[in-house]
């Protein structure tokens, strides 16, 4: 994930780079997140087998205008 944002960002430049460096990418749900309301993808639930969901699909789902 932290790679895909990278593209997607001037990380070459001093502002991409810092902006790079606050990004924070977890494995689960953060404890300081828990208690906060959770969405809930279900086309990526209702995928089957596939254990793959692509990152431009969630970002359309969330509302992204590309």
């Amino acid at each position: 994930f932290r790679r895909s944002v990278r593209g997607m960002i001037p990380y070459q430049e001093p502002k991409g780079r810092s902006a790079f460096k606050r990004l924070s990418v977890y494995i689960g749900v953060p404890s300081e997140h828990e208690s906060s309301e959770s969405i809930k993808v279900e086309t990526a639930v209702d995928r089957g087998a596939t254990k793959k969901v692509y990152l431009g699909e969630i970002a359309k789902m969330l509302g992204a205008k590309f």
